[in-house]
């Protein structure tokens, strides 16, 4: 069997690169075509996800992005952070725990700007997976990104 992996905004429904209020989520790619036959085999390299949004819509605070149930990130890797514009980060690079990881904004940008990630890696530890799954974004808020909801 092969499953999807992505971070989309909304529910399973809504294109990728859909913008809702100011802000795009640009989902992650690399994620499909991964068999479950390969569970706690090697991990998979994911380009992104990326956040474009207008100036303040991403929030000061903690922010965390969090697999669906039956994925595992690689916690040996270091995920990158990229900000640009005037966005700041707390750190650059994080290491992820299994299931998620958690970035800080420090300052919210006064223009239009974007976030970026690098470095995810993720592999199937279930070999009864649905066909599709999605990361969830919870935290300090991001406009136009429901948290938890409807599948990322």
């Amino acid at each position: 069997m092969v499953v999807v992996l992505a971070m989309v905004v909304g529910n399973l429904s809504l294109a990728p690169n859909m913008a809702l209020a100011a802000t795009t989520v640009n989902p992650a790619s690399g994620g499909t075509g991964i068999s479950v036959d390969t569970f706690g085999g090697t991990f998979k390299a994911l380009n992104g996800p990326s956040f474009n949004a207008e100036n303040g819509d991403i929030e000061i605070g903690t922010h965390t992005i969090t697999l669906p149930d039956g994925w595992e990130f690689d916690t040996d890797s270091t995920i990158t952070i990229s900000a640009f514009n005037d966005i700041v980060i707390a750190d650059t690079t994080v290491q992820p725990t299994a299931n998620s990881f958690s970035f800080e904004i420090t300052s919210e940008s006064t223009s239009a700007g974007s976030i970026g990630f690098s470095g995810l890696k993720v592999r199937p530890i279930v070999t009864d997976l649905s066909n599709e799954g999605n990361m969830t974004y919870s935290g300090a808020g991001i406009i136009g990104v429901t948290p938890g909801g409807g599948g990322y």
